[in-house]
């Protein structure tokens, strides 16, 4: 049993040090970056704007064909459904970002309850 103990007391320890590691890394990210973000939210900020960039010319490609009079196959149907969803998602996704990206150099507290905010809401 107090195996058991030590064993859970142990992976409560890892668990914490690993949370105030990320913490502390994300912080220190935020407080030294112009642009007030982690490397990481600013590489997925690029990312969702060339999903975005891609899905709209997918879609507006689709549609120009549509519109000179050729019909669609199932295929090119299914892709045009699939640029829409992916516009949606880009759109909840850039909400997201702009909320964890502030912009601009902020203070060494800023910093820490931005990075706090963004290790709670990792998911």
């Amino acid at each position: 049993m107090a195996t058991l103990a030590a064993s859970s007391l142990a992976g409560t320890i890892v668990q914490l040090v690993d949370f105030g590691w990320k913490l502390t890394s994300n912080s220190y990210q935020i407080y030294r970056s112009v642009e007030g973000a982690t490397v990481e939210d600013l590489e997925l900020g690029n990312v969702v704007r060339d999903l975005s960039r891609i899905s709209r010319k997918l879609r507006d490609h689709l549609e120009d064909r549509e519109r000179n009079g050729e019909s669609l196959n199932e295929e090119q149907v299914a892709v045009q459904q699939l640029a829409e969803e992916c516009l949606a998602v880009t759109v909840e996704l850039e909400k997201t970002l702009e909320k964890a990206i502030k912009g601009g150099k902020t203070s060494k507290w800023r910093s820490f309850r931005q990075a706090l905010l963004s290790v709670w809401h990792k998911d």
